[in-house]
């Protein structure tokens, strides 16, 4: 017998898939070569860089602050149901000492 999916029923599907897909996914968040990663590193760069020249307190700031994590850009997309992703570096009194990524899903 076959049965419509409720709007609860199609909101459960669609959470398992977004959950399976970000099991799937691994927890790598560093790019894969050397090449993604130093352009993602000069992408960071040029990113602090505006920040600053557009304003000069966001310098004060990065100085001051312990660590922080700089996503040069965030992709969104969706209809319905959407997301965002975009990957970043994490920098650490002023050192860059890893990767993030940020990742987002919602429906409706």
């Amino acid at each position: 017998m076959i049965r419509s999916l409720t709007a609860a029923g199609m909101t459960g599907l669609l959470c398992a898939i977004m959950f399976a897909s970000i099991c799937l996914t691994g927890c790598s968040t560093a790019p894969r070569t050397e090449a993604d990663r130093a352009r993602l590193m000069d992408n960071a760069q040029a990113a602090r860089s505006e920040f600053t020249e557009k304003d000069p307190g966001m310098a004060e700031l990065f100085d001051d602050s312990y660590a922080y994590a700089i996503f040069p850009r965030v992709g969104r997309g969706g209809a319905g149901v959407g997301g965002a992703y975009g990957r970043g570096v994490v920098y650490e009194q002023g050192r860059m000492i890893g990767y993030c990524d940020l990742s987002q899903g919602d429906i409706g």
